[in-house]
């Protein structure tokens, strides 16, 4: 029988459920830890995640700031506090915490390639592209489709239509039926004026 007192035992209990996809039963069990033991920074990280999970994302941004609170080194906390302030389209912030993320964990991708995607919401492409270039460097050998995916949007929103279809293609070597991909390699296409290729990258993504 699990005993309310056992803070741990609470919020591992909630990680077990967030794998099981019962997020609302996770959070939970991650606020018994934390009304047991306030100062549970996983715990609060946690509640941050199933939080984002369900769209909470001021609730989430509450939690995330008292996990960098009580251990301002929490990476997974900074990247967290990103993602939840990218969601309410408070961009700059998201950066800022990404960055902070970063100078805590450079090793941690997930983080580049969330500042990525980020940078490409402002408009700013080639920090968004040195961004998913550090993603991949991290992870060579990791089918990571939404960065090359990411990768080609940004190329070709500067024109460079060639290198564009050339990452739309490595996307779709990991994910083939992916219409997205094909409908925006038929606009990469149409840039290059290649109307015929574009057509059938066209045809391709209707079918899926």
């Amino acid at each position: 029988r699990l005993c309310p007192d056992e803070t741990d035992a609470w919020n591992n209990r909630g990680k077990a459920m967030f794998q099981l996809g019962q997020v609302e039963h996770a959070l939970d069990c991650y606020r018994q830890a934390t009304d047991i033991e306030s100062n549970h920074s996983d715990a609060w990280n946690n509640q941050s995640k199933a939080l984002l999970k369900l769209g909470r994302f001021e609730e989430a941004i509450d939690c995330c700031e008292q996990a960098t609170r009580l251990n301002p080194e929490f990476y997974t906390a900074w990247n967290n506090l990103g993602v939840a302030q990218f969601q309410l389209q408070r961009y700059d912030l998201a950066i800022e915490n990404y960055d902070r993320c970063l100078q805590l964990r450079p090793q941690f991708y997930q983080a580049w390639y969330n500042r990525g995607m980020t940078l490409f919401h402002v408009g700013k492409y080639a920090e968004a592209l040195e961004s998913y270039d550090r993603t991949l460097k991290l992870k060579p050998n990791y089918a990571f489709y939404p960065a090359w995916y990411n990768r080609a949007m940004a190329l070709a929103q500067q024109g460079k239509y060639a290198e564009a279809i050339e990452n739309y293609d490595k996307a779709l070597s990991y994910q083939p039926e992916d219409a997205h991909t094909w409908h925006h390699r038929g606009k990469a296409f149409m840039g290059l004026g290649n109307h015929q290729e574009a057509l059938t990258c066209y045809d391709k993504a209707i079918e899926l």
